[in-house]
């Protein structure tokens, strides 16, 4: 079964006649690992815009009592039953009147969760603190670091000893490459992370030029060499980006298909990796 976590926000009901609701928490909860998170805005001016009267101390008194019930629950308990059990046990009655929990959502994990829980706490609160940016954005460095996650967690210590994740440069006649490791399979496949993880389509109709680029110089001299270039991206997280994404994506696509090759999944290249260098096994 694939890791992954489950998550709930915390729901606060100012008035019950007029059903608006406010996210105001965050419940985590990874069954591999037993822990369970509760995260919450400090400042609540969001709401009390709205509602001056409501009461913000004995909302505050709720959020930081369900930060320590989670703290106590996985250093303590480490809870292994269901997480709507989790909820109604320890947290709140579905019944409750003004505080609710919404319906849990499964993630699956392909990457560190303490990167998610940030990605995901953003995605919900950073309305509330107007020095917050909307989202971590995921650069190249993100990238790599959430590779190397993937291939530490390998059983196989002779596949892992065939994948190298360290910067280097491939030096050629016209142009050079940096990359950020490589691997054996019979070729050498050197991994390439890219991120469009941007703001504006400029920039992306720029970065992909340049590699684009490069990798038409490097052409001959790779196929002569018997390498392989894995280009890892990271899409944008603004939506209106994805268009000037697919078109980059189309760009990279277009290379000679003998020595390029794009993936948009940490975790499916990983197992394709993985999968690649225990059949040269064979």
């Amino acid at each position: 079964m694939s890791k992954h976590f489950l998550y709930s926000l915390l729901k606060y009901t100012h008035s019950q006649v007029l059903e608006e609701t406010f996210n105001v928490g965050i419940l985590f909860f990874c069954p591999d690992t037993k822990e369970v998170r509760f995260l919450y805005p400090e400042k609540l001016d969001r709401v009390r815009k709205l509602y001056p009267n409501f009461s913000e101390n004995l909302l505050k008194e709720y959020l930081k009592g369900f930060k320590s019930q989670a703290l106590r629950i996985s250093r303590e308990i480490k809870f292994e039953e269901d997480f709507n059990i989790l909820i109604n046990d320890y947290f709140l009655p579905i019944d409750a009147t003004f505080l609710s929990f919404s319906k849990p959502k499964k993630v699956i994990l392909d990457k560190n969760i303490d990167e998610y829980i940030k990605l995901y706490y953003h995605k919900y609160f950073s309305v509330y603190d107007v020095n917050a940016s909307t989202t971590q954005k995921i650069d190249e460095k993100f990238i790599i670091k959430n590779f190397k996650s993937q291939i530490e967690n390998l059983k196989n210590d002779k596949i892992k000893d065939r994948i190298k994740i360290r910067e280097d440069i491939i030096k050629m006649q016209y142009t050079d490459l940096k990359t950020d490791g490589y691997w054996l399979n019979g070729n050498r496949h050197y991994l390439k992370a890219l991120s469009f993880d941007l703001k504006k389509p400029i920039e992306i109709d720029n970065k992909v030029n340049i590699i684009n680029s490069k990798l038409n110089l490097l052409s001959k001299e790779l196929t002569e060499f018997n390498y392989c270039i894995d280009i890892l991206v990271a899409k944008p997280q603004e939506n209106s980006l994805n268009k000037d994404f697919q078109k980059a994506m189309k760009i990279l696509e277009s290379s000679d298909k003998k020595i390029v090759a794009v993936y948009d999944s940490v975790s499916e290249y990983a197992s394709f990796t993985a999968k690649c260098i225990e059949q040269s096994f064979k």
